[in-house]
């Protein structure tokens, strides 16, 4: 809707709530050319954050994602990953003949590492710019990385299309109950020494199950 309050405000730049459905956004949002350039070029700018940021930290979480797919997905098929930064998570499916993986990465240097590192087709772009069949995959992961999309009814109407009829799509976003806690309020004041610190101009959205559910229902899920 086109109803909305004021929630915060921080690092300079509004952030408001839905009135009709509660999501939290940022407001004016950064132009999406500016975004967009930024993945590309700057976000993993070099083989060392890479390693570290999407590699090393990421570990943990991805291996649980990766059960979690297997899990709903025993039989396997094909499989989307996208932003697939370092390529990590498409490694878990690669030598498993039961699974075809593929990913998206708008970083250059992400998608040059994660192909060569890992033998997977990466695709360097954004979910709107690649070429993709119509009904081809069985499963679509986008972990970590829904909430930067300035454009989520777009990246849903592809993801939609995508998906084989009977497909699964996986999410993996922040808790937003923890998120505030730690960045509005009492606690980010002693801790940024502002009232909220929530990093507006990449995180775009801040979804939770709720307004997250209602996105999903709006595109036939």
């Amino acid at each position: 809707a086109d109803r909305f309050s004021h929630f915060a405000v921080s690092d300079g730049l509004a952030i408001v709530r839905c009135t009709a459905c509660g999501l939290i956004f940022s407001n004016p949002r950064i132009p999406k050319s500016r975004t967009r350039r930024f993945f590309e070029e700057d976000y993993l700018h070099d083989r060392c954050v890479i390693e570290n940021n999407m590699t090393k930290y990421r570990l943990a979480p991805l291996q649980r994602m990766a059960r979690r797919v297997r899990d709903f997905r025993p039989e396997g098929g094909r499989l989307l990953d996208i932003g697939a930064a370092s390529g990590l998570f498409l490694s878990y499916f690669a030598n498993d003949p039961t699974w075809s993986p593929e990913g998206i990465e708008p970083s250059r240097n992400a998608a040059r590492y994660a192909s060569a590192k890992y033998g997977i087709p990466v695709h360097c772009g954004f979910v709107d710019t690649i070429e993709l069949e119509d009904n081809a995959y069985d499963a679509v992961s986008i972990l970590d990385t829904f909430f930067l999309d300035p454009e989520p009814n777009t990246t849903m109407q592809v993801i939609s299309r995508v998906l084989k009829p009977d497909g699964l799509v996986f999410f993996e976003i922040p808790g937003l109950n923890f998120r505030l806690l730690k960045n509005t309020g009492l606690v980010a004041r002693i801790l940024y020494g502002n009232s909220a610190q929530l990093n507006p101009a990449m995180q775009m959205f801040y979804y939770e199950e709720k307004t997250l559910s209602a996105l999903l229902a709006r595109h036939g899920f």
